[in-house]
């Protein structure tokens, strides 16, 4: 076996279930910063999964491999089963059959590895939210500060070699509130993996990856259907419905805010490059309140290039179909315009404590252009997406698993009233992984 296909093994093993955190120092003289494998060969070898030739100091990819150096980088997978998902896990089992004599050679024993790796896995967040915002006007007014906490729980269950089953439940508590705080199951999907084709169905988390988030981040409920028929492309179908109280609140009031969500999306990703394009439709039950219309369409665009392993630029763009603001007043300055540019420093990475990384962003966004965009500052005035100006944030690794977070922005909400369209927002975040 080659080392490159080895390498490709272990990245898909080990790196998969991930967070995109700084990558490490890369120690091998033979793997150039704009490899393909830069960062995968970087990572593995800070884990020490990954080892060069201690006469060169070269990783030598394209030499041929021996089951014994193999069953090393198995044993090595085998100590990291605890943080793979199940499809991982399933394929770490494969690896310590096949060399399940050069691992007893080494002393690894895959009764360990059977036991720990359980059917069913955990894991989650505790965190803490602090935020703000203030309207320059001359009352100098300021929304309400908020502090929400919140306790966030995982679970993972494998179901055979192609589907597993996946939930995520929230329980939120506001600290100035008087009730005992809310629970919810916000996803509860089923994923299947059939080679380039991958199903989920279910309520589930869709993100618009070509535009970075820019139109979506959010749970909607029905399918989504992926096809990846190379390394570089992945075309992404979803037919779902979203519920959503302010955009598609009809004339019945909130309990038909609940639209039909299609979308057709063509991502791209090769070497510094990653970007996509893609076509969205959402149809309310009735009438639009906030448009004057039953249904909205946007086409969203976005690239990201990566200048090294610590600058990444992203550009994203979005437009909506017309607005009605003879229906709505509220929407007599929408634009059918989102921008979005975002420069990144470096990154927290929660396993390695002092850790950190940086952006500097300038966004203009819409109600429809951006209607579920990933931001945490976006939402205006009237409660829509209708922020313009500029954010600067910043994250550090306080202790291994112990992310802090900051955000601060600085411009206009173009949907407020004239004299409170100036604002300042302010987001801080805690994060307690587990």
């Amino acid at each position: 076996m080659r080392k490159k296909h080895a390498l490709t093994l272990a990245a898909f093993l080990l790196l998969g279930s991930m967070p995109v955190t700084e990558a490490a120092e890369n120690p091998f003289a033979d793997v150039p910063a704009d490899h393909w494998a830069y960062e995968a060969v970087a990572e593995l070898a800070d884990m020490g999964i990954a080892e060069g030739y201690a006469e060169n100091g070269c990783f030598q990819g394209d030499s041929a491999m021996t089951r014994y150096e193999m069953a090393q980088i198995t044993a090595r997978a085998m100590a990291a089963a605890d943080r793979a998902d199940n499809n991982q896990k399933a394929a770490i089992e494969k690896l310590a059959a096949e060399f399940a004599d050069e691992l007893a050679s080494l002393g690894v024993r895959t009764e360990d590895l059977e036991a720990r790796l359980d059917n069913v896995t955990w894991n989650g967040r505790l965190r803490y939210d602090w935020n703000t915002r203030n309207y320059e006007n001359s009352g100098k007014h300021r929304t309400p500060q908020k502090n929400i906490f919140r306790f966030r729980l995982n679970s993972s269950m494998a179901v055979n070699e192609h589907w597993s089953g996946h939930s995520r439940v929230d329980y939120d508590i506001q600290k100035d509130n008087t009730d005992n705080g809310t629970m919810t199951v916000q996803q509860i999907y089923a994923k299947g993996q059939y080679d380039k084709l991958g199903i989920i169905l279910g309520r589930y988390g869709a993100y618009s990856a070509n535009s970075h988030g820019m139109f979506i981040d959010d749970d909607v409920t029905g399918a989504e259907i992926r096809y990846a028929p190379d390394k570089k492309w992945t075309l992404v179908f979803d037919a779902a419905r979203k519920n959503d109280a302010s955009l598609l609140k009809g004339t019945q009031g909130a309990d038909d805010a609940t639209g039909t969500y299609l979308s057709l999306e063509a991502d791209y990703s090769y070497g510094k490059l990653d970007g996509g394009a893609a076509i969205r439709h959402m149809r309310a039950a009735h009438t639009l309140q906030s448009a004057g219309a039953d249904s909205f369409s946007v086409a969203d665009f976005g690239l990201g290039y990566r200048f090294d392993r610590n600058f990444k630029l992203t550009g994203d763009y979005a437009i909506s179909s017309a607005v009605d603001a003879g229906a709505v007043t509220d929407f007599a300055n929408a634009s059918r315009h989102a921008v979005s540019l975002q420069l990144d420093y470096k990154g927290a990475n929660r396993t390695k404590p002092g850790s950190w990384g940086a952006y500097l962003a300038y966004r203009s966004l819409s109600p429809f252009g951006a209607a579920y965009a990933t931001y945490d500052q976006s939402v205006g005035f009237l409660g829509y997406k209708s922020l313009k100006g500029f954010e600067i944030a910043g994250s550090y690794t306080l202790e291994k698993n112990i992310v802090a977070t900051a955000k601060y922005f600085l411009g206009r909400d173009v949907l407020a009233p004239a004299d409170k369209d100036r604002m300042t927002g302010v987001w801080t975040r805690v994060e307690f992984f587990f």
